[in-house]
């Protein structure tokens, strides 16, 4: 098994931005009541997170944290209005990071996975309900299917089946550890990327459907799944994978995401079938046959997924702490300055509102984008409760 440098980095980097935060970082919570396009609504900062936040049926957010008062991970409750609903720790120490992000399944219980190991299931109240430890760190946000199993990926380079009440199903091994999350197509394929440079189709029992190299390169994205099955992720460019794992198509002129990536990063995919991915240039969209439509020039290398809006807008971060609202035609529609860079990737609120989580928590800020946007894989892990599948 390849040990991952690269993470490794990321992990040293990340802890040693939030030590130093640690010094001018103090719990905050603010308000704005009405906030046009691009105005932020409220902000909660009492936490250092890497994690994106997920959105309940209740319109709760779920975010992954460390607690800036007494340095422990916790997952956070967050009301609407800005206000903590619960919190519930998990884990201990700041080694317990959260770049994993949290996934909703169909009954409210709320997955993620974490770097002690361990992934976790909490109640909508808050609840610890179980834990299950892997053999390594949990950098993945977890996939679940229509039964409720959820599939997790860990560093010691296994994915995991789970059954709802956190007891063990299969385990597949790859040769190389896992940071990038597994998602589930239509017909129950769960597909995950390995620091081998394989992407794997595996078949709901756990035995291997096929897998297929992506060039001699360490995976640079999640998967992301089209309206006809089509499988998207980026290393060396981007491939196009038919759910036979045959080549479709591969761009090589898109240098997708950079080697500094997080965790929280796929394509997005809009309803006509455009592929949008942040890259070390920008933000481009490209058409389905693998023809780049545009690029929108932003200093987002590194930067995590985009999230489309219902009415088309695409929202992005940046490196120097910008985030944007950009239309289907590659111009920017508005940006805020947030306070500090955005690692993870933004979820879009039905009633417009746009939550991107920083280094020093989480902010809210107003769109005229009522929800995702109608389309087979419109953000991170697919929608609003993470719950990387297409399956209904």
């Amino acid at each position: 098994m390849r040990f991952s440098f690269r993470g490794a980095t990321k992990k040293l980097r990340l802890l040693s931005i939030l030590l130093g935060m640690s010094l001018i970082c103090v719990a905050s919570f603010t308000h704005q009541t009405h906030a046009s396009p691009g105005q932020k609504k409220w902000s909660y900062g009492n936490m250092w997170t890497a994690s994106s936040p997920a959105i309940g049926a209740d319109g709760t957010i779920y975010i992954g944290g460390i607690n800036t008062a007494d340095l422990h991970p916790y997952l956070y409750a967050i009301y609407p209005n800005g206000k903590k609903k619960w919190s519930c720790r998990t884990g201990t120490g700041t080694q317990s990071q959260y770049n994993s992000s949290p996934a909703i399944g169909h009954d409210g219980t709320i997955y993620i996975g974490s770097t002690d190991y361990s992934l976790y299931a909490i109640s909508p109240n808050g609840n610890k309900k179980w834990s299950f430890q892997t053999g390594s760190y949990i950098y993945t946000t977890p996939a679940i299917d229509n039964n409720g199993t959820i599939y997790i990926g860990s560093w010691d380079g296994a994915l995991y089946a789970l059954k709802p009440n956190g007891t063990k199903k299969w385990v597949f091994h790859t040769n190389a550890s896992i940071e990038k999350s597994p998602v589930i197509g239509a017909d129950g394929t769960i597909y995950i990327a390995s620091d081998d440079n394989n992407l794997y189709a595996i078949n709901p029992n756990g035995s291997k459907k096929w897998s297929y190299n992506l060039k001699q390169s360490y995976p640079f994205s999640c998967p992301a799944i089209g309206a006809d099955g089509t499988i998207y992720i980026i290393a060396t460019g981007l491939f196009a994978i038919r759910p036979n794992g045959s080549l479709k198509w591969y761009n090589s002129a898109i240098f997708g995401v950079a080697s500094n990536a997080p965790p929280d990063t796929s394509p997005a995919i809009g309803p006509d079938g455009t592929i949008y991915i942040v890259g070390v240039n920008g933000l481009s969209a490209v058409k389905a046959d693998g023809t780049e439509k545009w690029t929108f020039q932003a200093a987002t290398e590194g930067s995590a997924s985009p999230a489309i809006g219902v009415d088309g807008t695409v929202y992005i971060s940046d490196i120097n702490s910008l985030f944007y609202a950009i239309n289907s035609h590659g111009n920017e529609s508005w940006s805020y300055q947030l306070d500090i860079t955005a690692p993870s990737s933004p979820a879009i609120g039905l009633d417009g509102t746009v939550y991107v989580a920083t280094f020093s928590g989480l902010y809210a800020v107003s769109s005229a984008s009522k929800g995702v946007a109608h389309a087979s894989w419109p953000m991170f892990q697919q929608g609003v409760r993470h719950s990387g599948s297409v399956q209904k």
